[in-house]
């Protein structure tokens, strides 16, 4: 009797163990099995190929999924992820690098199944909220070069300009940016086509203050020099302080002159983060850009947050949205701090509402704009050593904690990974992302001038 109930506990307790591991593979194992002939979709020569471990080598191999192509209108191949995405208000696309052509070619397609299949209309880019939204509100007026130049140059590219042409012919698809920061020079635009008296002063002043903060840096060794740079940006910041104000208290004025207040709440966002764009190059030193260390970097994370968190309650509140930005902005652990970055941030908010997708590639080329170079070889057992054992192309890696078993347990350890593609940062994979698309070989982008 007694050894009967143990074979019958054993055996619930066996199944009720493996139960999660039989739901997840046949939610992913299995998904476009179609393509597992279509010999287009292999790797077709391995230059460099670490070493992993062999179970890891197996248990890639049993979850990732094959994607047919980049760039097709043919969506297919992408068709399970209406499953996967299907309780989803916002999708976070990461890449690992902004200059590489093939991130871009993906996220397009992406954005465009998304938008036609799965009804997301938002887009939001890791780009200028002034700029951006002088894109949106005037896209039928721009022409998709001057479109183009309202995202950061370092996505002036081809494979974005016919992102551009998706967008300028769709209005259904609406665009907006989280940065805080100069992302072109249409920043300044947004003023000069508000319907406020006060609209083309601040044209003039956002113009000229970042002209004089892109043309001017300063001798950290330069007491006056730094007094006087500072005096001037501190000027901008009282001017800006006082538009602000002015609207603030004169709302109902502004309301009545048919002026939206949708409009209003987007002006008000737009001056408070210019004010904290002016106080940061400050506190930078006045440096062009910003140094590199944690504290910076959060705080600029913190702000695209804000700004995130001020779309999706204020002005799109109903909405389905995508954002575009790197990976470190979007992982949940980010880079240097944990929950500190704006994915980190977001999660506590968004929780299951959000899916964080990583996009890694392993060989290639990237540049900063005037020089090539390539991306560094993956070491053994690195994130992309592993990603390129599924002998893809390009693929989708799940990285659900369902999987975690002994042959995906890589998932859950710390792992290198690349960061633009030549500095080493050490992850815990699903503590990152929910998934990651993988491009096996990548190249650089081809610049519109």
């Amino acid at each position: 009797m007694g050894s009967n109930i143990s074979k019958s506990y054993f055996k619930y307790s066996a199944a009720v163990f493996f139960l999660p591991f039989f739901f997840f593979n046949q939610h992913f194992v299995g998904q476009n099995s179609y393509l597992k002939t279509d010999t287009s979709i292999y790797i077709k020569s391995n230059i460099h190929d670490p070493k992993v471990d062999k179970k890891w080598e197996q248990g890639i191999k049993e979850i990732s999924i094959p994607i047919k192509s980049i760039d097709s209108d043919d969506f297919k191949d992408l068709e399970f992820l209406k499953n996967v995405l299907k309780d989803k208000r916002v999708i976070l696309l990461g890449e690992s690098s902004h200059r590489v052509d093939e991130y871009s070619r993906l996220k397009g397609r992406l954005i465009k199944f998304l938008h036609e299949q799965m009804d997301f209309d938002v887009l939001v880019f890791e780009n200028g909220m002034s700029e951006v939204e002088f894109m949106n509100k005037n896209r039928d007026t721009l022409s998709v070069d001057r479109m183009l130049k309202c995202i950061l140059w370092i996505w002036s590219t081809e494979a974005n300009k016919n992102l551009m042409t998706y967008i300028k012919n769709n209005n259904s698809l609406q665009v907006a940016g989280i940065d805080y920061q100069f992302s072109s020079n249409y920043s300044w635009q947004y003023f000069k086509h508000k319907n406020m008296w006060f609209g083309y002063d601040l044209f003039r002043v956002d113009s000229n203050a970042c002209y004089y903060i892109v043309n001017n840096t300063v001798n950290h060794n330069d007491r006056n020099g730094k007094i006087q740079f500072d005096s001037i940006i501190h000027c901008y910041i009282d001017t800006f302080s006082l538009a602000l104000r002015h609207i603030k208290t004169n709302l109902p004025i502004l309301i009545q002159a048919h002026i939206s207040e949708v409009n209003l709440k987007y002006t008000e966002r737009i001056l408070e983060n210019r004010i904290l764009f002016f106080k940061a190059i400050i506190s930078s030193n006045g440096k062009k850009g910003f140094h590199s260390d944690g504290k910076e970097f959060y705080n600029r994370d913190s702000i695209m947050a804000d700004n995130f968190l001020f779309l999706f309650r204020e002005i799109y509140p109903d909405r389905k949205i995508i954002v575009w930005a790197h990976n470190d902005h979007i992982s949940r652990y980010g880079g240097l701090f944990k929950n500190s970055y704006m994915g980190g941030i977001l999660n506590k908010e968004l929780k299951d509402k959000e899916y964080v997708i990583g996009l890694y590639g392993y060989a290639g080329e990237t540049d900063d704009y005037k020089n090539r170079f390539n991306f560094i070889k993956p070491s053994k057992n690195s994130l992309e050593a592993i990603l390129h054992k599924n002998e893809y192309k390009y693929s989708f890696v799940p990285l659900e904690k369902e999987s975690l078993n002994k042959k995906n347990d890589w998932m859950n350890k710390r792992v290198k990974s690349l960061y633009w593609g030549v500095t080493i940062h050490n992850i815990i994979p699903v503590e990152n992302y929910d998934a990651v698309f993988f491009i096996d070989k990548v190249s650089v982008p081809i610049y519109v001038e």
